[in-house]
C-alpha cells in the first residue's frame, strides 16, 4: 500500500457513529459481518483537507459564510486540469449530495407524471426519487454478457419511442456495473436523445474514480448548443467526504436554472456548511496523490478478489470505474439463498443485487462490494466468501 494511504487506513470505524460500521443490526439484522456495503471508504481523508479543518475550527467562530471565490476556482480548475471539462461558474449551485439535489432538481424542472428514463440495474435511490417525486420510472435494460454489461441501443430508442420520457437519468460511471461509458458509447446514447427530444441529467459523482485503461467523458463535453445535459458531480465520493454534504450541480440551461432557483427560494433557501465548503475546496485544491495512490489501492483490491475468486464458478464484472465491484453468484447459490448465504456462511455485509434492479427484475444472484478499503479487509472478505463457496448446498 502507498505510504500516503498506509497512514490513512482504518481497519475498523466501529463505535465512530459510522453507518457504514454502526448500522450493521439495523440493516442486515447481525453485528458480526465485515462491512462492505456503504460507499464511503476505510481511509482518512487527504491530510491536505483534515489540516484545513484543523485550521477552520482552531479559527473558533462559526457564524455566517461567505462562499470564498477560492471554492469556484477549486471546481473549475479541478475539472479542466483533470478531465479536460470547461464549465461556466454562472452554472454551479450546490446541494446536500446528489440524492437530495435530484430530488429538488427533478421537482424542479420536470412535472409530476414525468418519464424519467433508466439504465437498469442502477443505483437505487434512483427509483426511490422518481416514486416519491410522483414521476414515472422507465427502465430500459442493459446487456449482459458473461458479466459485461453494455448498452442495448436499439432497445435504447425503442424505449423512447414507446415510452416518451421526458428525462434521462445517466448514470456515468455506472453504479453498479462499474462501466465507464466509452465516448462512442455515450454520443450514440446523446444523439438519441437528442433527436427524441430527451433533456438529460448525468450523475457523474464517481467521475473521478477511473481506473488505469479508461477515461471518463463528460456527458456535457459532447453536446453541442441548446440543451446541454445537467450534470451532478461531487468531492464526497473522490475524497471520502460524503458526510460533509456538498455535491456540485451544473445547470447550463438558463430556464432550467431559473426554475431550480425559483423551486429552492420557495423552500427558504440552502447551502451547506462553513466546514463543508473548506474541505471540498482543500480536497481539490491538494488531493490529487492522495488520489492517484488510492486509484491505485483501488486496482489491487480488485486484482485480488478477482484472483482469489477466479477458480470458482463466481461472474465479476470488469471493474472500470467507481470501487464498487460487482459480482453473480448464481451458479453457486440459488436468487432466493443468496441472502442467508451471504450474510450467515460468508459473513460479509454487501448491497444486494435486487437493490439496483426494479421490483422482481434481478437476474442472478448478485452482490455489490466496496473496495475502498485497507488490502487486508479484502483479503479477509475473499477467504470469506472463498469458504463460503466451498460450504454452499451441493459442492
Amino acid at each position: 500500500m502507498d505510504h500516503v494511504l498506509q497512514e490513512a487506513a482504518l481497519l475498523d470505524r466501529s463505535g465512530t457513529d459510522s453507518l457504514k460500521w454502526d448500522a450493521l443490526a439495523d440493516t442486515f439484522g447481525r453485528e458480526d459481518l465485515l462491512p462492505l456495503w456503504v460507499a464511503d471508504m476505510d481511509f482518512k481523508t487527504p491530510p491536505c483537507v483534515r489540516e484545513a479543518l484543523h485550521q477552520a475550527v482552531d479559527q473558533g467562530a462559526f457564524g455566517y459564510y461567505k462562499v470564498p471565490q477560492r471554492f469556484y476556482d477549486s471546481i473549475l480548475t479541478w475539472e479542466e486540469t483533470r478531465h479536460g471539462v470547461r464549465w461556466e461558474q454562472d452554472w454551479i449551485r450546490t446541494t446536500n449530495g446528489v440524492v437530495s439535489g435530484l430530488f429538488h432538481l427533478v421537482q424542479a424542472v420536470t412535472e409530476p407524471g414525468a418519464g424519467i428514463l433508466l439504465l437498469t440495474p442502477v443505483y437505487y435511490p434512483f427509483y426511490s426519487i422518481i416514486e416519491k417525486t410522483g414521476r414515472r420510472t422507465v427502465c430500459c435494460p442493459l446487456r449482459e454478457e458473461r458479466g459485461i454489461y453494455t448498452v442495448d441501443m436499439a432497445a435504447f430508442e425503442e424505449t423512447i419511442r414507446k415510452e416518451k420520457p421526458d428525462f434521462f437519468l445517466l448514470c456515468s460511471p455506472h453504479n453498479p456495473v462499474g462501466r465507464v461509458w466509452t465516448r462512442e458509447e455515450l454520443a450514440a446514447m446523446l444523439d438519441c436523445c437528442r433527436r427524441h427530444r430527451v433533456r438529460v441529467i448525468a450523475d457523474e459523482i464517481h467521475h473521478d474514480l477511473i481506473l488505469p485503461g479508461h477515461t471518463h467523458v463528460s456527458a456535457a463535453s459532447l453536446w453541442e448548443g441548446e440543451g446541454k445535459p445537467i450534470t451532478f458531480f461531487s468531492a464526497s465520493k473522490t475524497f471520502n467526504l460524503a458526510g460533509m454534504k456538498n455535491s456540485i450541480l451544473m445547470l447550463p440551461d438558463a430556464d432550467l436554472r431559473q426554475r431550480f432557483d425559483d423551486f429552492e427560494a420557495a423552500l427558504g433557501g440552502g447551502g451547506c456548511s462553513t466546514l463543508d465548503y473548506v474541505a471540498v475546496t482543500a480536497a481539490f485544491e491538494g488531493g490529487e496523490a492522495w488520489l492517484e495512490a488510492l486509484i491505485e489501492q483501488i486496482k489491487e483490491n480488485e486484482a485480488l478478489l478477482r484472483e482469489t475468486l477466479a477458480p470458482y464458478p463466481v461472474t465479476v464484472s470488469p471493474l472500470e470505474g467507481t470501487y464498487l465491484l460487482w459480482l453473480d453468484l448464481g451458479e453457486v447459490i440459488s436468487r432466493e439463498a443468496l441472502r442467508p448465504f451471504i450474510l450467515d456462511t460468508c459473513q460479509i455485509a454487501p448491497d444486494f443485487g435486487s437493490w439496483f434492479y426494479p421490483k422482481d427484475g434481478e437476474t442472478g444472484a448478485h452482490i455489490r462490494l466496496n473496495l475502498a478499503a485497507p488490502r487486508e479487509t479484502i483479503q479477509e472478505a475473499a477467504r470469506r466468501v472463498v469458504q463460503g463457496i466451498r460450504n454452499a448446498p451441493g459442492r
